[in-house]
């Protein structure tokens, strides 16, 4: 998504959200979703100002804390491969 449009978020948001449901849990959102929000959240901080800065923070910590949980669980199924 090179130039935010609420309309392409909106889009974005009803393709990745089924429509009868009511509510979305956290295994449902996966990494990619995280970062195309955190796009669309970074362009919502330059055009609406800071007061969108702790929605953005929010997004980006869970995608690093998502980014080193996987690459623990590297490391760990790694140790467990070479453990004879």
């Amino acid at each position: 998504m090179n130039e935010f449009s609420l309309k392409e978020s909106r889009q974005y948001i009803s393709k990745a959200l089924p429509y009868k449901r009511k509510s979305i849990y956290t295994k449902d959102i996966d990494i990619e979703m995280l970062e195309d929000a955190r796009k669309i959240m970074a362009k919502v901080v330059e055009k609406y100002g800071n007061q969108y800065l702790p929605a953005f923070i929010r997004i980006h910590n869970e995608i690093e804390r998502r980014k080193k949980e996987l690459s623990y669980r590297s490391i760990a199924l790694q140790i467990a491969a070479n453990d004879p």
